[in-house]
């Protein structure tokens, strides 16, 4: 049995359906609040079996409402778990949710790890972040990087290094299994998730961009690459950079724009500017009650240039990845919709 974390998240939803398609049995756990949202509309998008419906779907599945940093509620659900596919986070950027993402990402990996030794859980796979990964002086990572002095830009992206260190403390101490290290992750997602926000900005008539550049994965890779990796042993005990490109942003929001049929944004935004941009969409937060989407760690992350080797994976498994262009205009088409 595969204890999957995370189930109803925008990667979380797309590794199910992967685990669906192999027949696997699976407990998918999902806190109280959790809507099937996102379930539904991978299950729509992915499925090509016209005889299975959604409840279908949902039936195939065993249920677990919990909160991840409830530890004994944790402890209680691995009785008859070989597999634990850890996958749930929480992703922040604003200083006043500090704490929540150190005790979502940070303490509760740890907690589960800890249940894991305990109950004789086998294999234990992790959703991490390139976030974790340090850079060379050209500002490149690839698997081998571990931070030592560097300096993390965010809350989440130091709460990452910390939480995958949990589990390579759990490999040390005798679980088995592989890490993947998604880039930016992008594709078919709910119009609510911050990809989906900035496609929106855009679309609105955003006019600016930024110097930096990133790497970034489609979710239906990052999926198919986890499981792929998770389901043989050779690779264990590895991590594996999940990037498909290297792109700056001015490239991705050309691409957005491309495919939405409008003009790109135009204006480069300095730093002075881009902290203005960020303050007045602080205030439309304010005023409309909704989460910024422009903090000031987000400013310092669009601002730097981070490039990534993803040479490693494609050797282990002769794929390829699905090119950047394809997965922003599957999402932009599939947000328009």
């Amino acid at each position: 049995m595969i204890l999957l974390t995370g189930s109803t998240g925008f990667t979380g939803s797309y590794i199910l359906y992967e685990l669906f398609k192999r027949k696997e049995k699976v407990l998918a756990l999902k806190r109280y609040d959790s809507s099937f949202r996102q379930i539904e509309y991978v299950f729509r998008l992915m499925n090509n079996d016209r005889t299975i419906t959604f409840d279908d779907y949902i039936s195939y599945f065993k249920w677990a409402d919990g909160d991840i940093t409830d530890f004994l509620a944790m402890d209680n659900l691995l009785e008859g778990v070989d597999t634990i596919m850890h996958c749930a986070a929480f992703v922040s950027f604003s200083k006043a949710e500090k704490e929540k993402v150190l005790e979502t990402n940070v303490k509760a990996t740890a907690n589960l790890v800890n249940s894991a030794l305990v109950h004789g859980v086998k294999n234990f796979h992790f959703v991490s972040s390139i976030a974790a990964l340090d850079r060379n002086s050209d500002n490149i990572s690839d698997e081998s990087m571990f931070p030592v002095n560097k300096k993390f830009l965010s809350t989440y992206s130091h709460s990452k290094y910390l939480s995958e260190m949990e589990v390579w403390r759990g490999y040390a101490e005798g679980l088995q299994g592989i890490i993947v290290n998604p880039g930016v992750i992008l594709g078919p997602v709910l119009e609510n998730h911050s990809i989906a926000q900035i496609v929106n900005l855009i679309r609105k008539g955003f006019r600016f961009y930024t110097d930096g550049a990133n790497g970034y994965a489609d979710v239906r890779d990052v999926a198919s690459f986890f499981y792929e990796l998770s389901a043989d042993q050779k690779y264990y005990n590895e991590r594996y950079v999940l990037v498909s490109e290297n792109v700056s942003y001015k490239e991705l929001f050309s691409m957005m724009a491309e495919a939405l049929n409008i003009k790109a944004p135009n204006i480069k935004a300095g730093k002075k500017l881009a902290h203005l941009v960020a303050f007045f969409d602080r205030l439309r937060a304010a005023f409309t009650g909704r989460d910024s989407v422009i903090t000031n760690e987000m400013l310092s992350l669009i601002s730097s240039n981070f490039f990534y080797d993803n040479t490693k994976v494609r050797n282990a498994t002769g794929r390829e990845f699905i090119p950047v262009k394809q997965s922003v205009k599957d999402m932009v088409n599939l947000i328009r919709e």
